[in-house]
């Protein structure tokens, strides 16, 4: 039988998401179960319902290529809103921003996407400590590499921003792009000035970037369900 865990913790990432049409999306409806195709039809705008069915192929991109299985499990959110595979297997975390998404699987992980936007700075200003704001010295940049920083650290406990942002600073890790650790976890985090992205988990994090092409190709292996 396989396991639903790995050695590593693969994030996958995909911005291309202007290359993909409407036209084309609906051709991936089949992929969804009837859950998540119904909850993608409740959006009104093309881009947000393009946002959720690509975040949930992304996840079963990362299942079906992690655990060898291409029947992906029923998912259910806790209480803060995180996803979950029942009966209860916490490892995988899925991320989203206005034209990227991500996703983290294989063990116990938290990730988190952001792209650039006008109020990022003054929404991390919030949750950050006074030492971490120092430490970004006024660096866009450097305010959405922490920002990322605390969204991947809530969604690895499992609440999200309901825990207190304050209990732990990632001063220390401004400017570094890779690998770090932080006790026994492990915190990869890459960032510019368009984007941010950090995955924080219990095991070794290998990061696969997606193009159209390698997304395209991806879903093509994948067992419709609808």
């Amino acid at each position: 039988m396989n396991s639903l865990y790995s050695d590593m913790c693969r994030t996958y990432i995909f911005r291309d998401f202007e290359a993909i049409s409407e036209e084309e999306l609906r051709k991936w409806y089949k992929l969804l179960p009837e859950s998540r195709f119904h909850k993608a039809m409740q959006y009104k705008f093309f881009r947000d319902r393009r946002t959720s069915v690509l975040a949930f192929l992304l996840l079963r991109i990362a299942f079906s290529e992690t655990t060898g299985i291409v029947d992906i499990p029923e998912l259910r959110t806790n209480a803060y809103g995180k996803p979950y595979f029942l009966p209860d297997t916490d490892i995988f975390s899925l991320s989203h921003s206005s034209g990227a998404v991500m996703c983290s699987y294989g063990s116990r992980c938290g990730c988190d996407i952001q792209e650039n936007e006008p109020a990022i700075k003054t929404a991390a200003e919030m949750i950050m400590t006074p030492q971490e704001v120092s430490a970004a010295s006024d660096d866009v940049t450097e305010f959405m590499r922490i920002w990322t920083f605390k969204e991947a650290y809530g969604k690895y406990l499992g609440k999200g921003l309901n825990h207190s942002a304050e209990e732990v600073s990632f001063a220390g890790f401004v400017g570094r792009n890779g690998i770090n650790r932080m006790d026994d976890l492990y915190m990869y985090s890459c960032a510019d000035n368009e984007i941010a992205y950090c995955v924080i988990s219990d095991k070794t994090p290998e990061i696969i970037i997606l193009d159209r092409n390698d997304f395209c190709k991806r879903c093509s292996r994948l067992k419709g369900v609808i």
